[in-house]
């Protein structure tokens, strides 16, 4: 049976309104309640449409191969294809954050419109929007969900939240919208932070033990940030950033502070890793890749490496390839100069 959270999650969906409370412990019945890591694929285009989701917490994107189409979050209903016998699936689910959901198998669904037929038409009318939606959706330009970006390796708190914020004027400059920064603090540190005025920060209160609950909370926090913000920087304190929690997991990039040169090999995973150095601290990195960011100390060589940095956040990045030699060399000058 689903606990009296779930179930008011549940029966707030239009389709659910006005049914009397013995009617709801029946259809409260039919559901059952799984959670699902980031990463995890849901059902692949090709499968047979066996199940109704609803989001809990946490979100899963639609794909069809490497492109994301759509983005459900909290309390949006998906995988309506179970409605129409037959269907098979004709995208791919993938988790995108930590999800929760609620899952209404094909024999269920039978049963519940048999229960109660007038559910039926309610049903029908609300899948009928959505396709509408969808379709509107598709014939324009798709919008990314916003990137998580989470920030590794500042021994200073302080230090990082200056970064963090100097990073996120980058990026509004760059994007021309607010970001948010998200700071996952202990209680008792939590009350320090300061967050921007006119900006949608956050800050996560939290404690170690709490374990798997605090990646569901921070997954809970950060699929509502993405839906509305282009990028949310994260900032994980002290013992909070701890490989056994798992939270910087949640993160579509990782960005790392060094010291010298980055280490030869770089275990990604399905995340980008990025490296910055700051200028006062160790050697220099050579800057033969994208992902290795060095800021100098202050004045615009910095406001430059953060706008560069801000492009490999937002995937805008643009390179260009020029050939060697003398001839190559000095048309190269005229090739500069129309780019600047």
């Amino acid at each position: 049976m689903l606990s009296p959270r779930r179930q008011q999650i549940l029966f707030t969906r239009p389709a659910f309104r006005g049914l009397g409370e013995a009617e709801r412990q029946q259809i409260a019945g039919l559901f059952r309640e799984i959670a699902l890591p980031k990463g995890e694929t849901l059902y692949r285009a090709g499968d047979d449409a066996d199940a109704l989701y609803l989001v809990v917490s946490g979100a899963v994107d639609v794909v069809d191969g490497t492109e994301v189409l759509t983005r459900y979050g909290h309390e949006e209903i998906f995988g309506e294809a179970v409605l129409m016998a037959g269907q098979r699936r004709v995208v791919t689910t993938r988790v995108a954050l930590d999800v929760v959901l609620l899952v209404l198998p094909r024999e269920s669904v039978d049963r519940l419109l048999e229960l109660y037929p007038s559910l039926h038409q309610r049903v029908s009318v609300i899948f009928g929007r959505q396709l509408e939606e969808a379709l509107r959706a598709a014939g324009g330009r798709k919008r990314r969900p916003g990137e998580i970006v989470v920030l590794e390796g500042w021994a200073s708190r302080e230090e990082r939240h200056a970064f963090s914020e100097a990073l996120a004027g980058a990026l509004e400059d760059e994007l021309g919208r607010a970001v948010s920064i998200v700071t996952v603090a202990s209680r008792g540190a939590a009350s320090a932070v300061t967050v921007r005025e006119d900006r949608p920060d956050a800050v996560v209160a939290a404690e170690a033990r709490e374990g798997g609950t605090l990646r569901e909370r921070l997954a809970a926090e950060l699929a509502t940030r993405t839906a509305q913000e282009p990028v949310v920087l994260v900032e994980l304190d002290g013992d909070l950033a701890g490989r056994e929690l798992g939270l910087a997991n949640l993160g579509d990039t990782v960005l790392i502070r060094i010291d010298g040169r980055p280490p030869p090999h770089r275990d990604t995973g399905s995340r980008r890793v990025g490296f910055v150095h700051e200028g006062r601290s160790g050697p220099r990195p050579a800057l033969a890749a994208n992902e290795v960011v060095a800021l100098p100390g202050d004045g615009p060589g910095r406001s430059r490496a953060l706008a560069r940095l801000a492009r490999y956040v937002t995937r805008r990045s643009v390179g260009i390839a020029l050939g060697s030699g003398a001839a190559w060399g000095l048309a190269h000058i005229g090739v500069l100069e129309v780019l600047a």
